[in-house]
């Protein structure tokens, strides 16, 4: 597939992106084999790239005008997987003079990897590579001259997954590139609305000679997600037989995002939306009244409706076509929504209206007979009124229904084996389930 970008970084700069990825997936005797090139033109950034800061330093940015990348997996034994992976990216000069602590030159990176599955729950897998992408080390010294220019080395990682239940993971890993290690884990309950991430993580960067321990726990609400987490920095000096642990820095944080979105005249709230994706808002017809729409599945609901508003997907994959649950509480009898879900093709970084429930919402059923007074079996016809058609079929009985009917006079038109028959229906206002009994045939006979 192609991908392609488009953003205006200023009033006078402009720029663009267009990316290619070619997939060739085989048998496991062959493997995959995943193809990618990427051009940046003019002044293009992506969205949203800034200059980050960690731990309180500020974190090298390496910006590219060219990327090229190849993937080769395949299974080389049972239980065991090998690897290949390569890319080379072309270094934007401009890049440098609109930078505070630019990477310079052109990066590349060829890594060899194994992993093999132990058990079921936990996996290993290392890791050997040449690269001169060493940014930690540069972290030192703001002034080290590897920040520019890095000669390639040979680096080695190991790394072990465990996932000890459905929804906890913990991983390990250790790399020589840029002699960190780092342990994690991640625990979570729920799915969609109402859903807890809770995690832990344990670093030791050899370069700096000090450790940090981190936790934090997330909510993620209808409107709002809400972070509450605390960092904390350690240093080990041995000296003699005493082993001296300095606390370090002690940071506790707390976080509240919420998102107001607008799109065709409606507005709404919903928990933050990030990256690329896109929000949908679910417009509930006038019929619906207060009741209660949600966006996803009973299982992992997305939103729902409520004293702030219409109901707001928000994180919906760009350009990946999806489909959206929909629901709605305690709908009157009868009430026909006339579709469970939405069609959607997210576009990027915007959003739409999708409406929930209209005027036809009316079921209406009954019982076709012919001119005789007969039930008109297994035939089938056109129900219309006004540029609105909907298909209509007779069971063996000759009891029919249709749904998404709007209030109003319908026109009936069966096709029997013995000519066509014409019916009228009328639909009153205030009214969601009809039953119409036995209707009798307005025009028509049979040979």
């Amino acid at each position: 597939p192609w991908r392609s970008g488009f953003n205006v970084a200023s009033a006078s700069d402009w720029g663009a992106a267009l990316r290619g990825t070619w997939d060739i997936i085989g048998s496991q005797n062959v493997g995959a084999l995943r193809l990618s090139a990427e051009h940046r033109f003019g002044d293009f950034r992506a969205p949203g790239q800034l200059q980050l800061f960690r731990d309180g330093i500020l974190t090298p940015v390496f910006e590219y005008r060219s990327s090229f990348a190849a993937t080769y997996t395949r299974e080389i034994a049972s239980r065991w997987q090998g690897t290949i992976t390569g890319r080379y990216d072309v270094a934007d000069p401009k890049a440098v003079s609109r930078r505070q602590l630019a990477v310079h030159g052109d990066r590349y990176h060829i890594d060899v990897g194994v992993s093999h599955q132990l058990t079921d729950s936990i996996s290993v897998s290392a890791i050997v590579g040449w690269s001169n992408e060493v940014y930690n080390r540069s972290l030192v010294s703001l002034a080290d001259p590897n920040l520019h220019d890095t000669n390639g080395q040979i680096w080695a990682g190991l790394r072990l997954y465990w996932r000890p239940a459905p929804r906890t993971t913990v991983s390990a890993s250790t790399d020589t590139l840029n002699q960190r290690s780092l342990v994690s884990g991640t625990t979570s309950t729920g799915n969609g609305i109402g859903s807890w991430t809770a995690t832990a993580t344990l670093a030791d960067d050899r370069v700096r000679d000090r450790s940090t321990t981190s936790a934090a726990a997330t909510y993620r609400g209808e409107r709002a997600e809400a972070t509450v987490g605390h960092d904390s920095g350690l240093r080990t000096a041995i000296s003699g037989r005493a082993v001296n642990v300095d606390a370090g820095d002690q940071r506790t944080r707390v976080r509240v995002g919420t998102a107001i979105v607008f799109a065709d005249g409606h507005a709404g709230v919903s928990a933050p939306i990030r990256g690329d994706s896109a929000f949908a808002i679910l417009s509930p017809h006038p019929s619906i009244g207060n009741r209660e729409v949600t966006a996803g599945s009973q299982d992992y609901p997305r939103a729902r409706s409520g004293v702030l508003g219409p109901a707001v997907a928000g994180n919906l994959p760009a350009h990946v076509p999806q489909v959206l649950p929909i629901d709605v509480e305690n709908l009157p009898p009868g009430y026909s929504l006339g579709q469970s879900g939405f069609d959607l093709n997210p576009p990027y970084r915007a959003g739409y209206v999708l409406p929930v429930g209209s005027d036809a919402a009316v079921s209406a059923y009954g019982v076709l007979l012919d001119p005789r007074g007969d039930p008109v079996s297994l035939a089938a016809g056109t129900a219309s009124k006004g540029e609105r058609h909907l298909t209509v079929f007779s069971s063996e009985a000759g009891r029919f229904a249709l749904n998404g009917v709007a209030p109003g006079r319908w026109r009936v038109v069966l096709e029997t084996d013995g000519g066509q028959l014409i019916y009228f229906i009328d639909v009153p206002q205030g009214t969601t389930l009809l039953d119409l009994g036995q209707v009798r045939p307005a025009r028509g006979k049979l040979s």
